[in-house]
């Protein structure tokens, strides 16, 4: 459906979920990388960051909120690892898919704050694939701070090798936010050497309030490019 009139999206205030709720997050995501159970070690680097250590699997969280899990092995164990369930002898990539959705909407879950997750981009090169995933708040995504997707998820063969998360958190607030309409904002684009779909969306900066603008996802660059300020 396309309507004519103006849209009226919301202000959202944006956070960093780990910096008020370090103790909740970190559960969740120990959950979501199957590693609640074992017991891993665990120790400080000095920049803040916590650093979690089962066998040669490794999770990390950064004071800005930001995840990384690997797990460099060729395979995963009875209690340790992440591997693909699947039915024939090697794993589809609609099956790798939904596992790396699974991590992801464990994450998303265990956030405070709204929003969904949306998937991003699909790639396989031989036995590798990488699926990322991004936040929406009510159906307008969110670029966001410091990595732009939510979830990064790489595989090697049935294993889950690498993932990065972007634990900001989002809250949608009672105040609308003026943003122009899809017409006007496609008459800023009309005229210029520009091509492309035009979308509203969220660009987090690190500010506390942000409200949507209009982007122009260009075919030469595969970027999203502002279209009005």
């Amino acid at each position: 459906m396309v309507s004519s009139a103006p849209s009226k999206p919301a202000v959202i205030s944006a956070y960093n979920t780990y910096a008020s709720f370090s103790a909740s997050v970190t559960e969740g995501c120990l959950a979501a990388f199957s590693l609640s159970d074992v017991s891993p070690g665990t120790y400080s680097e000095a920049d803040g960051t916590q650093v979690y250590i089962a066998d040669m699997v490794t999770m990390k969280i950064s004071p800005s909120g930001l995840v990384s899990y690997t797990d460099p092995r060729e395979e995963a164990d009875e209690t340790i690892g992440i591997s693909v369930e699947h039915e024939a002898e090697r794993a589809l990539l609609s099956e790798k898919t939904e596992t790396a959705r699974r991590i992801a909407a464990t994450l998303a879950s265990k956030l405070p704050g709204g929003g969904g997750i949306y998937l991003m981009s699909v790639l396989e090169n031989g036995d590798e694939a990488e699926i990322v995933f991004g936040r929406h708040i009510n159906g307008i995504p969110v670029d966001m701070n410091a990595s732009t997707y939510f979830v990064r998820v790489s595989l090697r063969g049935d294993m889950i090798s690498d993932v990065r998360a972007n634990l900001r958190g989002y809250d949608a607030t009672s105040q609308s936010a003026d943003v122009l309409s899809l017409r006007l904002a496609a008459a800023a684009v009309s005229g210029t050497d520009k091509r492309g779909d035009v979308s509203l969306r969220y660009a987090d900066n690190g500010n506390t309030a942000l409200s949507p603008s209009w982007f122009i996802l260009t075919e030469k660059e595969n970027e999203n490019e502002l279209v009005e300020s």
